[in-house]
C-alpha cells in the first residue's frame, strides 16, 4: 500500500459520503427526496471505493477491476443526481404514456 495525495483525498471523499449516508438514512425515509440523494450518495461511494482501492495499490488487486468500479460509480452518478434534482424541484415521476420508448420518453420529457 503506497500513500498517496490521491489516495488521502480519496479516503477522506469516501468518509464524507460515508458520513452523509449515515446521517440521510438515520432521518425520514419516506421522503421521495431523502431516497434519492440516499441514492446518489450511493452511487458516490462505489465511486469513491473504486478511487480508494485503485490508489491504495493494494497488493493483489487488479487495477482494470477497480477503474471499472469507479466507471460504473461515475455513470450511476449522474442518473442518480437528475432522479434527486427531480425530486427536489418537486416535478412529477415521468408519466407512464412516456415509457412505452426512448423517443417518446425524450418527447415526453423535454415537453414539460
Amino acid at each position: 500500500m503506497t500513500i498517496t495525495t490521491s489516495f488521502i483525498i480519496s479516503l477522506v471523499a469516501l468518509l464524507s459520503y460515508g458520513g452523509l449516508v449515515w446521517g440521510v438514512l438515520s432521518s425520514n425515509l419516506t421522503s421521495w427526496i431523502i431516497r434519492s440523494f440516499s441514492l446518489y450518495l450511493a452511487a458516490m461511494i462505489v465511486w469513491g471505493f473504486g478511487a480508494f482501492m485503485l490508489f491504495g495499490n493494494f497488493s493483489g488487486t487488479s487495477p482494470l477491476f477497480w477503474t471499472r468500479v469507479m466507471l460504473a460509480g461515475s455513470m450511476a452518478a449522474p442518473i442518480a443526481f437528475f432522479g434527486f434534482t427531480r425530486a427536489f424541484v418537486m416535478r412529477a415521476r415521468i408519466p407512464p404514456v412516456c415509457r412505452n420508448s426512448r423517443s417518446r420518453w425524450l418527447i415526453c420529457w423535454s415537453s414539460k
